[in-house]
């Protein structure tokens, strides 16, 4: 998990036992230029030369008013001593120097280019806000780059930032030396700041650490590279809570295929037309959902695809007593076990047979209720519209054969950031990640299908099926809302897509039944 390194309070040093049980593994410690170009050290120097501290420190230099070549060569000669200290925070074999505010440098690329030669070769500078991009690196200062809007014209509200954080917009630039550096930034309050927030206190700030630290670790690897600034100790010393244990390994891929469920079927399966690959665990949803579009199918004098549903064992002949009943001309009906929700059957049965068969595209659906959601019917309702009728099946037939390269069809609003409650899928999708050869910073630059509808080309979502999962590696159902490893893979079907070179593209239309995503409680910013 990302290092927390902390900036150091002026007034006293924290014991070295309670920063780390507190999560800290440094401390940033401020230094200010003065007009003279001397240097005022926020922090006694006895502290960071305490022979009981050794949480490495880096220096934060703020430029309250604008700097001349002058002050800027004076601080860097008086800051090069201190870059050399034991205790110094090393990064990639670097020596980072945090600049608050790059702006106030006398012209940022001729004065960076300055600082290097005068701090050394292994120096770094990196900035905050977004001009740290033109620099080694950039981290984030809320109160001032993030949008906060006000609650009655006083109180910021707290949420902003949440929403922020789930709906973080990767960096597209690179900084100077193409390494991309980027740190998120926390802010916890102290008792005196959080009157002036609405909707802030330990569970907000304790979602946003936990996004931001899966954010950089999936930016920047697992282990020491990745990073996160915590604005201030007080806040953070009241607020923290140590992280849940880590998600339980996932087994190897298997030499053998996995065990099919029991199937049954009638009809004769035409492979030229579209499959369509649904999950019915609702069996009274099922009966609207492919009693509707077999209707309209009909009425349309439209080809009928191609079916394959997937069910709860118990349930298997009740569903083709249904759908024999409905008028489908042909089926074929899979028994499973009752993990992984729609995502594991998806993955472990129905997919693998539309690829033996050779369907030019696929619909994938299942019977959503949601009923953890206010709008779950009209969220349903809304992916049903833009792919489970006559007319949707048209639309997206003629989109495969006018665009060879379309490999995923997104319903409207779906396509969502991949930051979005990462924090509880981060841990599956680490374990994920290198057996698609995916790296976690291309991920944070893609999107996903929520709701896990969509149509595609089946051999655009091949590698899921030879991950190979086991059933019994997806969790036992709990209802859980998140963090499951069906969540994880529901993250990981266009990006899959995207990296075997097929374009996502989502339909166009009303999206008034898509619910809001990230933060539960999050309006979305204007």
């Amino acid at each position: 998990m990302a290092q927390l390194i902390c900036r150091l309070p002026s007034d006293h040093l924290p014991p070295l036992e309670q920063a780390r049980a507190a999560g800290i593994s440094g401390w940033l410690v401020e230094v200010v230029v003065q007009p003279s170009g001397l240097l005022a050290l926020n922090t006694p120097v006895s502290w960071l030369n305490a022979p009981d501290q050794t949480l490495p420190f880096c220096l934060e230099w703020q430029t309250p008013q604008p700097l001349t070549p002058g002050q800027e060569t004076r601080a860097a000669k008086q800051l090069k001593p201190w870059l050399a200290h034991p205790h110094h925070l090393r990064w990639r074999g670097q020596t980072p120097l945090w600049i608050q505010s790059p702006e106030q440098l006398s012209h940022l690329q001729l004065a960076s280019r300055r600082l290097l030669l005068l701090l050394g070769a292994q120096a770094a500078l990196w900035g905050g806000g977004s001009l740290g991009q033109q620099l080694d690196g950039r981290y984030e200062r809320p109160e001032r780059d993030l949008r906060c809007r006000p609650v009655n014209g006083l109180q910021r509200n707290y949420d902003s930032f949440l929403y922020h954080a789930h709906h973080r917009l990767t960096p597209t630039a690179k900084t100077a030396n193409g390494a991309a550096v980027v740190i998120p930034t926390v802010l916890p309050l102290n008792c005196e700041q959080e009157a002036l927030y609405s909707n802030a206190g330990a569970a907000s700030y304790r979602e946003w650490l936990a996004q931001a630290q899966a954010w950089a670790d999936l930016w920047h690897g697992q282990g020491d590279e990745a990073l996160v600034l915590v604005d201030q100790w007080p806040g953070h010393h009241r607020w923290f809570c140590p992280a849940s244990p880590a998600t339980p390994q996932l087994e190897t891929v298997q030499a053998a295929p996995r065990p099919s469920g029991h199937s049954t079927g009638w009809g004769a399966i035409d492979p030229t037309q579209p499959a369509l690959l649904v999950h019915g665990y609702h069996l009274d949803l099922l009966d609207d959902l492919l009693g509707e579009l077999l209707l309209g199918l009909n009425q349309q004098q439209q080809p009928v695809p191609s079916l394959y549903v997937s069910t709860p064992e118990a349930q298997r002949q009740a569903v083709e007593a249904l759908l024999k009943g409905q008028g489908w001309p042909s089926g074929e009906i899979v028994g499973v076990a009752n993990r992984g929700r729609d995502v594991a059957p998806f993955v472990g049965e129905l997919l693998p047979r539309a690829l033996a068969q050779g369907h030019p595209w696929i619909i994938k659906l299942h019977t959503k209720r949601s009923s953890h959601l206010a709008n779950g019917r009209a969220w349903g309702n809304h992916l049903q519209q833009q792919l489970a009728t006559a007319e949707a099946l048209h639309t997206l037939g003629c989109c495969f054969a006018e665009q060879p390269q379309l490999g995923l069809v997104a319903p409207a609003g779906t396509l969502l950031p991949s930051s979005i409650s990462l924090h509880h899928n981060a841990s599956h999708l680490q374990q994920l990640l290198p057996r698609l050869g995916i790296s976690g910073r291309w991920l944070l630059q893609q999107s996903f299908v929520a709701g896990s509808m969509f149509a595609a080309r089946p051999e655009a979502l091949a590698p899921l099926c030879q991950l190979q999962l086991p059933l019994d590696g997806f969790e036992p159902e709990q209802q859980q809302r998140d963090g499951t490893l069906a969540h994880a893979l529901e993250r990981l079907m266009a990006a899959v897509a995207i990296r075997r070179g097929w374009q996502v593209q989502e339909r166009t239309g009303s999206c008034g039944g898509v619910p809001h995503f990230g933060h539960g409680w999050a309006a979305p910013l204007p």
